[in-house]
């Protein structure tokens, strides 16, 4: 069975933009970190091997009275000023299997233009432009930060 490698480059493609969109998406970025709170000891049954005549002692945990507080680490300013990288915020799709996808892991809003070609799901924002000879011009107009192909015809990637 002949394997095309343009199915090799999209399902790459589609992992750099699943971990690119993810690290984009970490979570709450507001710095305070808070300890987890202190679980009441437990007991073990002894792993000797000879029988014992004593049960083994339990000690029973004292009531908590208070909930446990934990203290915000002190803010500091930033030593420098450079701000974090974060991920895409506009998608150009030239690709129906890379749109679905982009779809599919919650990136659709992200998604600005789509080719002819992708026509799913419905709210794809569908062009015209040409997913098999597609225009550097045309694809600038949209002002991606991302832009998600199949393949590379004619060095678009060079162009862009």
């Amino acid at each position: 069975m002949k394997t095309r490698p343009y199915r090799l480059r999209l399902s790459l493609v589609a992992l750099m933009a699943a971990a690119l969109l993810a690290s984009g998406c970490s979570g709450d970025d507001s710095g305070a970190r808070t300890e987890p709170a202190a679980s009441a000891p437990t007991t073990a049954a002894p792993t000797t091997a000879a029988p014992t005549t004593e049960a083994p002692s339990t000690t029973a945990a004292p009531a908590a009275t208070e909930a446990p507080t934990t203290e915000a680490p002190p803010t500091e300013a930033p030593a420098t000023t450079e701000a974090e990288p974060s991920g895409p915020e506009r998608i150009v799709s030239i690709s129906p299997t890379a749109t679905e996808m982009l779809f599919a892991i919650g990136a659709g809003d992200l998604v600005v233009a789509v080719d002819g070609s992708s026509d799913y799901p419905e709210q794809a924002p569908v062009t015209d432009l040409d997913g098999f000879n597609p225009n550097v011009e045309a694809i600038a107009v949209y002002e991606p930060d991302l832009v998600v192909m199949s393949y590379d015809p004619g060095d678009v990637v060079a162009g862009l």
